[in-house]
């Protein structure tokens, strides 16, 4: 889970767990386990159903670090949250307004 990650608060990131002995070889998540944010303004954190990955919802725009750890076993990322970037622009006749010209 190590590195960043930069979202849109319109957005929910899941981001997979994997497991590796010392040999690199991929196991199945361990039971239990518990995720947290440590800023929980910014964004929550919370295991998937499965578990094995970790689900991460936006409160605010911002920065935290989201934690992992089961027992010996831990990483964390950081997670910058910020607004949607606009995707289009519309000119709205409708809602013109107009003053004097000077």
């Amino acid at each position: 889970m190590s590195g960043s990650l930069n979202f849109a608060d319109d957005d929910v990131a899941t981001v997979p767990l994997v497991f590796k002995d010392q040999n690199g070889v991929v196991h199945a998540p361990p039971t239990g386990g518990t995720a947290a944010s440590d800023n929980s303004a910014v964004a929550t954190a919370a295991l998937s159903a499965d578990g094995g990955s970790v689900v991460i919802t936006p409160v605010a725009d911002g920065s935290c670090n989201v934690s992992y750890s089961n027992g010996a076993l831990s990483d964390s990322i950081s997670v910058t949250v910020s607004p949607p970037a606009p995707t289009s622009v519309a000119l709205d006749a409708a809602d013109a307004t107009f003053a004097a010209k000077s």
